[in-house]
């Protein structure tokens, strides 16, 4: 189908794109012009990049010239729109008639700078309804307060990473933007709560079999685990947090990760069961090849796991019983003995082969203490050591697990554990109110985790 302009002759169509550009084109020179004769700092810029100076100082001063031509560029095209409809328009709320009002002004903070906007007012005459409305506002998708998406985006995203008072120094020496302390929490806790609502929502969604899920993948693996941080209560209080890992296959003994997404709780079980139950129907609820659940042993993580995922492969973190062998070893036999260093290796490598728990058991059992260890904690530990198996000796298919190249440790989960709420939110001197810790945990598990972009996108109802 041809086009309106490829229906006229070659020379018309030249003049007609190039003639709507030039009063725009015209009014941004002048106000270029304006700007360089009123800014003897912009005048001075320039001298300076164009002339024989460092490297360095000539940075510093295109930046300033950016900065100045950023807000020309800015002033020049926002002041084209206003969103003016007439003196009257149709109210889109009831249908009857509106009028306009007046121009109002409003500054917004973005990454190209600050732009000045201003924006037609119209109020519905129909009392009943009085619906006042911006039409700039929504044609261009305004945010409420004065900072844009990508701005809010930013702050947030250092303020996840990083205390809110070096936050501020952050946003400053990296993206020119002036924010106080203040702002920045406010704004990484409305992301966050934001975020905290969202997982609300979908958990409810999961409730009533409306949550809209991914394809399954080959392998889905998951796993939990704890960390704790300072309340303003006065005590720690723990976060769980739950980890859904989705795999691919590449050969018989290789699998691929292809993402990683986290949920995370300060509270009791009961509250986090359903996000982590949630986050797995999410991921597809199991895998087509298998389903994995990770844990370090705990009885509340084997019973949640057993309602949550029953048809999965539970298996007992090999590195959480390599840290109670060892721990064995050393009191039974003495912190640098050779001879305890070769009975932990004996005992893990036992349990990683098939058929060797109940050997591995009987090894520990006749194991006793060595004469310079305190013999009442030597034996308290062996026995912590033989029920601690006992208890797990179950959830210990390795032999399986390697064969096929499933994990058989929880590394991800502790790891996130660390980047979630050691890293940001144990920092010497934090102390956090419930409410606050929570926004900021949900805000971290989707930054750490896959949804992240995800979460910037548009939404689609």
């Amino acid at each position: 189908m041809n086009s309106v302009s490829q229906m006229q002759p070659k020379s018309n169509r030249e003049s007609i794109s190039s003639q709507p550009a030039l009063p725009l084109v015209e009014t941004l020179l002048q106000q270029l012009r304006e700007a360089m004769i009123s800014d003897p700092a912009l005048l001075q810029a320039l001298e300076v990049a164009s002339g024989k100076q460092t490297l360095n100082a000539k940075e510093g001063a295109l930046a300033h010239v950016h900065q100045t031509l950023n807000s020309v560029v800015n002033a020049v095209c926002l002041s084209q729109e206003k969103g003016y409809q007439g003196s009257k328009t149709t109210c889109p709320c009831c249908g009857g008639t509106a009028r306009f009002v007046r121009h109002e002004g409003k500054q917004m903070v973005t990454l190209a700078g600050a732009m000045d906007l201003s924006r037609s007012l119209y109020e519905c005459r129909n009392s009943i309804c009085g619906y006042r409305w911006r039409p700039l506002d929504e044609a261009l998708c305004l945010p409420a307060g004065r900072y844009s998406e990508s701005v809010r985006r930013v702050i947030s995203l250092v303020g996840a990473n990083l205390p809110f008072e070096r936050a501020t120094e952050v946003l400053w020496d990296v993206a020119r933007l002036s924010v106080s302390a203040t702002q920045v929490r406010s704004i990484t806790e409305q992301v966050g709560a934001d975020i905290e609502a969202i997982i609300q929502e979908e958990t409810q969604q999961h409730h009533t079999g409306s949550l809209r899920s991914l394809p399954p993948p080959e392998i889905l693996v998951m796993g939990t685990d704890g960390a704790h941080l300072n309340t303003r209560e006065g005590s720690w209080k723990e976060t769980k947090v739950g980890s859904v890992r989705r795999y691919r296959r590449v050969d018989e003994t290789t699998i691929q990760l292809e993402g990683s997404t986290f949920t995370a709780h300060l509270g009791n079980v009961d509250d986090f069961r359903p996000k982590l139950d949630t986050e797995i129907a999410r991921q597809g609820s199991q895998g087509q090849e298998a389903t994995i659940f990770l844990g370090d042993g705990a009885r509340w993580i084997w019973n949640m796991a057993s309602e949550i995922v029953p048809d999965a492969v539970h298996v007992l973190d090999y590195f959480h019983l390599c840290e109670h062998v060892w721990g064995a070893a050393k009191a039974l036999f003495g912190d640098t003995s050779p001879e305890g260093q070769t009975w932990a290796r004996t005992i893990t490598e036992d349990l990683l082969r098939v058929g060797k728990v109940s050997e591995a058991l009987a090894k520990i059992a006749a194991t006793l203490p060595s004469d310079s260890v305190p013999r009442k904690e030597a034996l308290e530990q062996r026995r912590g050591l033989i029920q601690y198996i006992t208890n797990n000796q179950e959830h210990m298919s390795y032999p399986w697990l390697e064969e096929r190249g499933y994990p058989i440790g929880s590394g991800h989960v502790e790891s996130a554990c660390k980047q979630i709420v050691s890293q940001r939110h144990k920092q010497a001197g934090m102390r956090w109110s419930k409410e606050g810790a929570q926004k900021m945990l949900s805000l971290a598990a989707f930054y750490h985790g896959s949804r992240w972009e995800e979460y910037w996108l548009p939404r689609v109802s």
